[in-house]
């Protein structure tokens, strides 16, 4: 199996932070994405954006990230184009993939005018699929459940890196 090639050889592992957990009022504050090219990390993208509403006090408390902090980041319209660059054509996976989507694709279609809804592959259901007892499916106790350094998580590339592990891990086990 170990020979064998899978979507996760070729992909993008996305990840975002936001103002708040809405995805038609919130906004986007981070995003970052982790390139994998046959089997192994190729690039990553990260990068602070500057939204237009204030960031809640409860996302901060999760997340670390404050206003000052994105205080003249780029704005997401100058970041999403970098960032559909960056994706271009390929596989993105995410754990909760639905919530980075919806931030993204909504964010995207009002600022560029531009539908963004690449494959993806939830990594969240994965867990479900390949712990279907467990309590929790959450990165968090995910990446306790198969030893996974969770240090630096709710940082958008961090939650890349971590959910890669995750999946690297997961793929062992089942080998």
């Amino acid at each position: 199996m170990a020979d064998r090639k899978t979507y996760f050889d070729n992909c993008i592992y996305i990840d975002i932070e936001t103002t708040g957990l809405n995805p038609q009022r919130d906004e986007i504050i981070e995003i970052g994405a982790l390139k994998i090219l046959e089997g192994e990390i190729n690039s990553t993208f990260s990068t602070l954006v500057e939204p237009d509403r204030k960031i809640s006090f409860w996302a901060t408390k999760i997340n670390g990230i404050t206003n000052e902090m994105v205080k003249g980041a780029p704005k997401f319209k100058d970041a999403a184009r970098e960032f559909i660059e960056f994706v271009g054509d390929m596989i993105v996976v995410a754990h909760n993939a639905k919530f980075d989507l919806s931030f993204l694709g909504r964010q995207i279609k009002e600022s560029l005018n531009v539908e963004f809804s690449p494959k993806f592959i939830d990594t969240l259901k994965i867990a479900r699929g390949a712990y279907p007892y467990a309590k929790s499916n959450s990165l968090k106790a995910l990446s306790k459940r198969l030893e996974v350094d969770y240090s630096g998580a709710h940082r958008a590339l961090s939650d890349c890196h971590i959910t890669h592990l995750c999946i690297k891990e997961i793929r062992k086990r089942l080998e």
